[in-house]
């Protein structure tokens, strides 16, 4: 009988462990995630617009580091062991959330902001590490589920961030998020398996064939690739004016931001683990047809916002949107997996999450900008049109399958 190693004859567990990891530290990060503009306009004297170009440079800042070190962090996990990656992460995030406390400046708020993209990158190497230990047809739920993990902390974090906000104002967010993460890190560190040893044993990557090594991709996985950035691109626009969009059309709270913000990671923590075992089930070609109908009803949801004048309205919408989002990632990354080779698995799903941070970028540059020129109150709309283009981008890739 072939005995397995332990990482992966104990895959749930493993899986399951990375699921609370994801779930505390990402939430301890989502806690300041919808309060940035009104934690910055404590630093300084600042109108509205410097406000708005302030703020999308402090959420900017890690997504351009982590586009060019994500690639870089995948393919030493391929090498050297992804739980070496999920612990560098998980500290690099608690050093810099732990500086944010005592910041006095915004200088030192942006250079810790790059510091955690450079260094930072949980996520991916939660994936990485899962990706490697879960069977073939048992992927895309692994992903749904870690996904989940990240929407629960969407959930959780904001409302947390308002209450502790409402309380200790914005700056004691940041230590309370230095300390959770640091706690996940002495956890992993104790019962997470170490697959170093798996992978020197198996000599995977003392040999890897030229063609392997080389930075070319298929033709697919840079469509897929382009696919990643339009979908990050509608999900991060809004991220630079919610809360000021909430201010204005509803007179929202700190604490109401939060609820709003997070309600969106409620309905995507159910839904997305269903879009993955859905994505295990049925081919690609199937699952574009599936992502374009998700894509029309997601550039319908952002449309409405320019007719809602509650904080009931606005919930309703936000719950919807997540079900929708629940359906994009997990499904493009599992697509993703399929078509990555054994020895460059980190280092392709690390070039999608480079993917995801480059769309991150853009949406949150193209948000910034849109609200400068048409105003907060139609920020949305721009957001519903970038998610017709995505329509027609899925819609090419059905039809290049079918």
């Amino acid at each position: 009988m072939i005995m397995l190693p332990n990482h992966i004859r104990h895959w749930r567990s493993q899986v399951t462990l990375l699921w609370w990891a994801q779930l505390i530290s990402m939430a301890a990060l989502e806690m300041s995630g919808p309060f940035w503009p009104l934690y910055l306009r404590d630093l300084g004297n600042f109108n509205t617009t410097e406000l708005q170009s302030l703020s999308a440079v402090v959420y900017v800042s890690p997504l351009g580091m982590a586009m060019f070190f994500a690639p870089i962090w995948g393919r030493m996990g391929d090498r050297f062991g992804h739980k070496a990656m999920v612990l560098r992460a998980l500290l690099a995030l608690c050093v810099t959330q732990g500086i944010i406390f005592f910041a006095a400046d915004i200088i030192t708020v942006v250079i810790c902001r790059l510091l955690q993209g450079a260094l930072a990158g949980f996520i991916i190497a939660a994936q990485i590490y899962a990706i490697q230990i879960v069977p073939a047809n048992k992927k895309g739920g692994v992903l749904g589920k870690l996904q989940s993990g990240t929407a629960g902390a969407m959930l959780i974090g904001p409302i947390v961030g308002g209450l502790v906000a409402n309380s200790y104002g914005y700056r004691v967010i940041f230590i309370i998020a230095a300390m959770l993460c640091g706690v996940c890190a002495i956890a992993l560190y104790f019962f997470l398996i170490n697959d170093q040893s798996q992978i020197t044993n198996t000599g995977l990557h003392q040999s890897v064939t030229p063609s392997s090594t080389s930075g070319n991709f298929s033709n697919s996985i840079v469509l897929l690739l382009l696919v990643i950035v339009c979908v990050q691109v509608a999900k991060m626009m809004p991220v630079s004016f919610f809360a000021l969009f909430v201010e204005q059309r509803i007179s929202g709270s700190p604490f109401m931001i939060g609820i709003l913000y997070s309600s969106t990671g409620f309905t995507l923590m159910l839904s997305a683990p269903f879009w993955g075992r859905l994505s295990d089930s049925y081919s690609s070609a199937s699952m574009y047809r599936v992502l374009c109908i998700v894509a029309a009803f997601s550039a319908l949801t952002m449309l409405a916002h320019e007719f809602i004048d509650s904080f009931e309205a606005l919930l309703i919408l936000r719950l919807i949107w997540g079900l929708w989002l629940g359906a994009m990632l997990p499904v493009l990354f599992a697509v993703l997996s399929r078509l990555a080779s054994c020895d460059r698995k980190g280092q392709i799903i690390g070039v999608g999450h480079s993917a995801t941070k480059l769309g991150g970028l853009l949406g949150i540059i193209t948000g910034a900008v849109a609200v400068n020129a048409i105003g907060v109150e139609h920020g949305f709309t721009v957001v519903g049109v970038v998610y017709c283009a995505v329509v027609a981008i899925f819609w090419f890739m059905y039809l290049g399958l079918r």
